[in-house]
């Protein structure tokens, strides 16, 4: 992992001390209608927190991320991490990850294009946890960055989203669960 932004050293948290929820979504089996009529999204809170997306990506892919630029996406595993503070909540911001936008407003709009979300796990916090997370998240895998700034344009965290590879472990949850 390339060292932080300079200055910029997001403090540790212990992850495992956080009441972390899982969502198994299973995209590729999943109907739309679990995600409109408020089936598989019901479960999920409509206060803030921070969320980690697991996603798929089945082949390569070279996807334009806006201003960022464009990234040749690897096939394999990815970590997203992301917060929720607006009206919606997790479950708005959640359910706006599980629908595949045609008009792109965050960078992780781009890349869901191409993935299909295997699950997610979110804590319901008023605190911003989404650096530590990423932070503690790249520490403890074997992740890579796989686009620098990714997710991050707001603060001074290397990437928000990190590559796990073909093989991924799929039990990174138990890292932080």
């Amino acid at each position: 992992m390339p060292p932080p932004r300079a200055g910029y050293e997001p403090p540790m948290l212990p992850l495992k001390d956080l009441a972390l929820s899982c969502l198994a979504v299973s995209e590729r089996n999943m109907r739309r209608s679990a995600v409109s009529s408020g089936g598989l999204i019901s479960a999920v809170p409509r206060s803030s927190g921070t969320y980690i997306l697991e996603m798929h990506l089945e082949k390569p892919v070279t996807i334009s991320v806006g201003r960022l630029g464009r990234f040749l996406f690897a096939r394999g595993s990815y970590l997203y991490v992301g917060s929720a503070r607006g009206s919606g909540g997790l479950r708005g911001r959640i359910a706006h990850h599980l629908r595949r936008t045609q008009r792109p407003h965050w960078h992780i709009d781009y890349l869901r294009r191409a993935t299909t979300i295997e699950r997610i796990l979110f804590s319901t916090t008023r605190r911003n946890d989404e650096c530590p997370w990423s932070h503690r998240l790249a520490s403890l895998t074997r992740a890579t960055i796989p686009a620098e700034g990714f997710g991050s344009s707001d603060c001074g965290c290397p990437s928000h989203l990190l590559y796990l590879g073909t093989h991924a472990d799929q039990g990174f949850a138990d890292l932080i669960c």
